[in-house]
């Protein structure tokens, strides 16, 4: 018995310290991060969103476009008056070491906080429960020069290529770096403004819906929403 509680004990601290990383490692792997970090910032125009939507449009919007400024993403419209509006933000974690790279996108809010998502899903025995987690849509990405590729989930199920399709329940958004002074937008025009102009929170950029500080700037979903058939999230503003 002694001897199987010594093995025991010896096969659980090998585990546990494979697990372990040297401060060496750690500091490799955290500036492995910084750097792709440091690819993605500045401004990205909207290029195409293929796959599956909840409107099926998937015209980008010209006034719509990212902003990333360190490890947050903003999802901002420009309306005609040349205001600028934030629709929503996640905050970035990257794994650059996998194949393809990897990438969470939490939702947070106006002080970078998580936002908090009720799931419910269905156990073995037909029972439902509830738990509360982050908010955090998957991704896996590539950068190829000034062109940023992201395939994104809407549930929680990682893509593993850069294909999709309707009904896969992820989508491929296609961003290009604005260069300094290389930012269009959309003329105003003389003549009064249509709704869109004057009231840039009734359309999301790039999906029709409405952005708000809990709908996701790539996916034009919100939190609130289905993300599965048999799985649901409803956001908090739990902090």
């Amino acid at each position: 018995m002694r001897l199987k509680l010594g093995m025991l004990a010896m096969l659980a601290l090998s585990v546990a310290f494979a697990g372990c990383k040297s401060k060496e490692q750690t500091e490799a792997d955290n500036a492995a991060k910084k750097g792709e970090q440091d690819k993605l910032q500045g401004k990205w125009k909207i290029v195409s969103r293929e796959g599956d939507t909840e409107e099926g449009d998937d015209t980008p919007e010209p006034n719509a476009y990212y902003v990333i400024d360190g490890d947050i993403m903003k999802f901002v419209y420009k309306a005609g008056d040349g205001k600028e509006m934030e629709s929503s933000r996640q905050k970035l974690s990257f794994m650059a070491d996998k194949d393809p790279k990897q990438i969470d996108m939490t939702y947070v809010d106006e002080n970078n906080k998580p936002m908090k998502a009720k799931k419910t899903k269905k156990g073995l025995t037909g029972k439902r429960k509830t738990t509360t987690s982050d908010a955090k849509d998957v991704a896996i990405y590539k950068l190829e020069g000034d062109r940023l590729t992201l395939a994104i989930s809407f549930d929680d199920k990682r893509p593993t290529t850069f294909l999709s399709s309707k009904g896969s329940l992820s989508f491929v958004l296609t961003l290009e770096k604005i260069k300094d002074g290389s930012e269009k937008t959309a003329e105003t025009p003389a003549t009064t403004p249509s709704p869109s102009q004057t009231e840039p929170t009734t359309r999301s950029p790039s999906t029709g819906r409405s952005p708000t500080t809990e709908r996701s700037p790539s996916t034009g979903r919100s939190p609130s929403t289905s993300r599965t058939p048999s799985t649901s999230r409803t956001p908090s503003t739990t902090k």
